[in-house]
């Protein structure tokens, strides 16, 4: 397909190229919790003293961080760009998102900010809110894989962009 906004192309899909790899490396940052989650506040306290389990969870919370900065900041605005529209403010990327069928809704990323924002905050004196934090991080992995998924058939189906072009772009 021959886009008006053709130079976004490359852009858009090294975007999608790194979302994809940052979702594969999350995914298995949240396989090592498998077996401890629901965390409680009690094993907050005692992972203090494992240095392999604060090592896991700083990935776990920072890699879920990263993936909605590069979903928000990179991908969704090429996205916008390379169909010719405007990518000014967050907000306004997230509502074309929405349009677009890629966001379900709009108050889903809003939560899975809030809870970026929460663990970004680092609320380590209080181990029940980050345990809630984490516990809820754990589930949005769902969520997030649909967006990444929307976000690619959208490419694939309205924009014609080949699913080969879109998992093979380094």
């Amino acid at each position: 397909m021959t886009f008006p906004f053709a130079e976004y192309l490359p852009p858009f899909l090294k975007a999608m190229h790194i979302v994809n790899r940052e979702l594969r490396y999350w995914q298995n940052t949240r396989s090592r919790l498998t077996n401890v989650i629901p965390v409680t506040a009690e094993w907050i306290s005692l992972m203090e003293e494992e240095q392999e389990w604060i090592d896991i969870v700083q990935s776990f919370t920072s890699r879920f961080g990263r993936l909605q900065d590069l979903m928000s900041k990179q991908l969704f605005r090429t996205l916008i760009l390379l169909e010719g529209g405007e990518a000014d403010s967050l907000i306004d990327i997230l509502n074309v998102m929405e349009k677009r069928g890629i966001l379900e809704n709009l108050l889903d990323w809003q939560e899975l900010r809030k809870l970026r924002n929460e663990l970004t905050h680092e609320y380590f004196d209080d181990y029940e809110r980050l345990a809630e934090a984490i516990n809820a991080t754990y589930a949005a992995a769902e969520l997030l894989e649909s967006i990444v998924l929307n976000c690619r058939e959208y490419a694939i189906n309205k924009l014609h962009i080949s699913a080969d072009e879109i998992k093979d772009y380094k």
